[in-house]
């Protein structure tokens, strides 16, 4: 590339001194001698001025910067970088601008038969004027039945009811009407007494007439304490076995077993004791205890001076 700038400017100076060559101007021998242009020896000049390469020149006067080029095509996106840290609380908002007030609602109740709801229902009625029903649905049919649920665990046992309503006889050596609402409307009670050494004592209770429908379940005899008795179970003095007054005791039998067999409404049944003994064909040992503390007590120590005439009956599952 020197070499072909330094032929150049030969070139360029051989021109000028062509130039001035017929005037004989000084620069032609300073590139050809006193030779004409159109010497032979024109040539063999030339090349004698083609020297060894020269040392390179000074740097030249900056250029002018170039018309900026085209924006290049975008680059492939680098990774992503980290998260950042998470920057301060903002300042609060300001208030929004204050809504449109609401319209309120007026609700009528529809009773049945109402014409826009034959079931009931709701009127209701907003700020505009707009009517809304809320209806109540129809009736709907009968579901199916559900399966017999499992019977339950057996309750505990209640306390202990009040004497029975039913009646009784007139004394306890005697007979009397009562009254078994539950399985027989009217039937015949008697007591039998047995005299020992200190007075009478119940012996057995026989009952008449029993209807068959009282199958299957227990009698209970409720015994109440007089209030003036002279022997008080064979204690003419105290203590006493069973207490009167205000707070006497009751003295509560009750069959060891439900009554079964009977047929008809003509039936008869003997409640009695271990002691004393009874037998018989219908016969039913009862079970005696004194209410108030719970002590077993046969017939032979219920005595017919200690007992009040109004004897509770009641017959139950």
């Amino acid at each position: 590339m020197k070499r072909l700038a330094l032929f150049l400017l030969i070139m360029t100076l051989t021109g000028a001194g062509v130039s001035y060559a017929e005037t004989n101007n000084p620069i032609q021998n300073f590139f050809l001698g006193d030779q004409q242009l159109s010497g032979t020896g024109l040539n063999q000049v030339l090349s004698l001025l083609v020297g060894p390469e020269g040392k390179p020149g000074p740097a030249g006067v900056r250029g002018r910067d170039g018309a900026a080029g085209l924006n290049g095509n975008d680059g492939a996106p680098g990774p992503q970088g980290p998260a950042g840290a998470t920057g301060a609380q903002g300042l609060q908002g300001l208030p929004g601008v204050p809504g449109t007030p609401g319209r309120s609602v007026v609700s009528v109740q529809l009773a049945i038969g109402s014409t826009n709801c034959p079931n009931g229902g709701t009127q209701l009625t907003d700020g505009s004027g707009v009517v809304t029903f809320v209806c109540n649905g129809e009736r709907g049919a009968a579901g199916v039945a559900g399966a017999t649920g499992a019977t339950g665990a057996t309750g505990a046992t209640g306390a202990q009811g009040p004497a029975g309503t039913g009646g009784g006889g007139t004394s306890i050596n005697g007979t009397g009407q009562i009254s078994l609402g539950s399985c027989d409307s009217n039937l015949t009670v008697d007591f039998s007494s047995l005299f020992v050494s200190n007075g009478f004592i119940l012996r057995k209770i026989n009952m008449n007439d029993l209807a068959s429908a009282c199958n299957t379940r227990r009698i209970s005899v409720f015994f109440p304490v007089k209030s003036d008795t002279p022997t008080i179970g064979a204690n003419p003095l105290p203590p006493y076995r069973y207490a009167s007054g205000s707070n006497r005791d009751y003295i509560d039998c009750t069959t060891d077993s439900a009554i079964t067999g009977m047929t008809g409404d003509t039936n008869t049944v003997t409640l009695a004791s271990t002691n004393p003994t009874v037998t018989g064909a219908g016969v039913y040992t009862m079970s005696c205890t004194v209410r108030r503390t719970g002590s077993a007590v046969t017939f032979a120590e219920l005595y017919t001076a200690d007992i009040d005439e109004n004897i509770g009956f009641q017959i139950a599952p």
